[in-house]
């Protein structure tokens, strides 16, 4: 992230949209920092005030867990963005994902007018923090 930022690398616009985890449309040390704090347990909120700042479940009230979440996956409502990936057809529509402004666009294939069932519809996941793209889910 910090050597995008310095200009040393280039991101690909998944990168992008991946890094801006404040969810002002650019990727900055900022975002930087939340992705550090997040990997540190220092970016929670408790779940059901979710004013209060944790790190650990017993921070938080009795009966709420430490959260953690981007700003975006808050604006967003979602830890993921998918970006639309399909086979293209006529009356199709791409739209893409916008994490800038006041609120979050999330990726869709819209078909104007309605089309019968078509195959090849796709989307790419992309978990907001993670601009490698290697991401595991946690083992049990």
């Amino acid at each position: 992230m910090l050597q995008f930022v310095a200009g040393l690398i280039t991101f690909t616009d998944d990168q992008r949209l991946a890094g801006d985890v404040t969810g002002n449309g650019t990727v900055s040390a900022l975002d930087a920092s939340f992705i550090l704090q997040f990997q540190a347990n220092l970016l929670g909120k408790c779940s059901i005030t979710m004013m209060m700042m944790c790190s650990t479940n017993s921070d938080c009230p009795s009966g709420e867990t430490c959260v953690e979440h981007f700003p975006v996956a808050d604006k967003c409502g979602s830890d993921w963005v998918f970006v639309p990936d399909p086979t293209i057809v006529p009356n199709q529509t791409l739209v893409q994902p916008v994490t800038g402004g006041a609120s979050c666009q999330q990726g869709a294939i819209v078909y104007d007018p309605a089309s019968p069932p078509v195959e090849g519809q796709d989307f790419i996941g992309i978990l907001f923090g993670d601009v490698t793209g290697n991401w595991t889910p946690p083992g049990p």
